[in-house]
């Protein structure tokens, strides 16, 4: 199309890890070269380290993709974003200039686009990972799938900064995480359950102040009961926007309306490890929506006496969670069998 930014690309893997790499770009008179073992190569010479940028503010360099505005609200996102139109090239960029602080990529990118890019900012001591935590795993995208999530290009100390922002500014488009990798949804047992509980009495899921994805997490849940969830027992899809949740990963908001308060990342983890144990699930155990809400049903009455929340009966709870799986199709007929006596 005559565009600058085009260029081929191309990566050599040993046991699915990239070890030499290949990026050219005529038109920008690029030649980026890394072979096993040793720094990479600039038009034949060797390619030496920007300065380290400034740490991540509204004045940083951040590369995107072209359709990144499909995938994430950036609307609330305060650096700056670039694109020349080359996954490859904006994938190199971190370790070519010292204005660009680093790249976020979409998750329709494919193996070819990313080996050969990888292999390089390897070799300047950078990485990638993707956007919801963990190292890229090529063994999922040789059968020629893409790459399955948002993933990040940087130092380990950048690319912290910028999940870091990223959690805070995201929004999710259309209803879609922009957390999500493989179609899989990470979730806290009890988020599943409030969700049920909420729909079941009818309340509206609306954008909370938190900034928190309760609200997008539900409308996926209410509209597909295929989808996979992977049960968790730390920050998940709900809290990766929440201006609550820390760097590290845990909650810093406390629970005041408790006798004794208590912060909310000790209740939490406390309640679903009990709701682990409960359904005789672990930490990773993958269903879909459809086969833990069977299960929901098959602990009515009794899952009520161990999930309510301060401020709500037991009753209340089991009332919104019955309702919430007859309105879903789960329990229909034996609910209104139990309204009737």
């Amino acid at each position: 199309m005559g565009f600058y930014g085009w260029c081929v690309s191309l990566g050599l893997l040993n046991e699915l890890q990239p070890v030499a790499g290949i990026v050219f770009a005529p038109k920008l008179e690029l030649l980026l070269f890394a072979d096993v073992g040793e720094r990479a190569t600039l038009n034949g010479s060797e390619l030496f380290l920007p300065d380290l940028p400034d740490p991540l503010s509204a004045k940083s360099n951040i590369m995107v993709p072209s359709n990144i505005h499909k995938e994430l609200d950036l609307s609330e996102f305060p650096e700056k974003i670039r694109n020349i139109g080359s996954a490859a090239l904006h994938l190199c960029f971190p370790a070519l200039y010292p204005g660009v602080f680093g790249t976020v990529e979409s998750h329709r990118v494919h193996i070819w686009d990313i080996v050969g890019a990888h292999a390089i900012i390897r070799s300047q001591g950078f990485d990638f990972e993707y956007l919801d935590g963990g190292h890229i795993d090529y063994s999922t995208m040789t059968d020629g799938r893409s790459v399955g999530g948002a993933i990040l290009c940087g130092s380990s100390q950048r690319i912290h900064e910028l999940k870091s922002s990223l959690r805070r500014a995201v929004r999710c488009v259309r209803g879609k995480s922009a957390f999500r990798r493989n179609a899989i949804v990470k979730l806290r047992p009890h988020h599943l359950i409030d969700i049920v509980r909420n729909y079941g009495h009818g309340v509206q899921f609306e954008p909370h102040p938190y900034g928190h994805a309760l609200h997008h997490v539900a409308e996926q849940v209410v509209s597909n009961p295929d989808l996979v969830v992977e049960f968790v027992l730390a920050a998940d899809e709900v809290c990766y926007p929440c201006r609550h949740l820390r760097a590290d990963g845990r909650c810093e908001d406390v629970l005041h309306q408790l006798e004794t308060p208590t912060s909310k990342q000790t209740y939490n983890d406390a309640l679903d490890a009990k709701l682990f144990s409960y359904f005789k699930m672990q930490p990773g155990t993958c269903m879909t929506v459809g086969e833990f809400l069977e299960q929901l049903d098959a602990h009515m009455p009794g899952i009520e006496k161990l999930c309510t929340h301060p401020g709500e009966t037991e009753t209340y709870r089991l009332d919104g969670l019955q309702q919430g799986l007859v309105r879903l199709g789960v329990r229909q007929n034996r609910y209104r069998l139990e309204v009737r006596e």
